[in-house]
């Protein structure tokens, strides 16, 4: 028989984790993860844009109850699927920015070719090509001026893609960790003023 859910016991963790209380903290996230990946999954982003929000929500919702500025008045999971919401939202967006932009995945390896000028609609002409590639040395050059840690994080996770949980063994330090981390990164990222004005662009 299944056990039923029990907010009281969210409402706890949350106590616990704004007494610094790390166990919980993991916890908390084995137990939102799987309820918050379905929740986004329903704004069909796909499922590794849905990865993705949900890791985002999560560090902010473990970070917001580090503060102890968290008020139970309502469910947690209500208050949870709210930042959710929001962050989905940011997603959509961020996709009319990101489609003017080279993949960040590509920042650090191949170059357009000749074939890439004649894919009809990729790309309007050389002109629009000379100009992403000013967008993506801005970019690599914003990366560089992030602290070591925040660098490695953001390079190995967010653009060579190594798994959250395979950059944690790798490094010895919490899953958490690698996640708040991450989330520092991009924050900073967009908090540069080059970058911020290629989103204005």
């Amino acid at each position: 028989m299944a056990t039923k859910y029990s907010h009281e016991h969210d409402h706890y963790l949350a106590a616990q984790i704004a007494q610094g209380n790390t166990s919980a903290e993991n916890e908390l996230y084995y137990r939102m993860y799987p309820r918050l990946y379905r929740q986004i999954r329903m704004y069909k982003v796909g499922d590794l844009n849905t990865e993705e929000i949900a890791q985002i929500t999560l560090v902010k919702i473990l970070l917001k109850l580090r503060s102890g500025k968290y008020q139970p008045r309502c469910r947690l999971t209500t208050w949870v699927y709210k930042i959710a919401r929001n962050e989905t939202i940011n997603f959509f967006r961020r996709i009319k920015y990101d489609q003017h932009l080279i993949s960040i995945s590509e920042i650090f390896s191949e170059e357009h070719t000749q074939e890439d000028w004649d894919i009809p609609g990729k790309y309007k002409n050389p002109e629009e090509i000379f100009i992403e590639k000013e967008s993506v040395t801005i970019l690599k050059n914003a990366i560089e001026k992030l602290s070591n840690i925040r660098k490695d994080v953001f390079t190995q996770v967010a653009v060579d893609r190594v798994k959250y949980k395979e950059y944690a063994e790798q490094n010895n330090i919490p899953l958490v960790n690698v996640k708040t981390r991450l989330w520092y990164a991009r924050k900073a990222l967009q908090n540069m003023p080059e970058v911020r004005n290629l989103r204005n662009a």
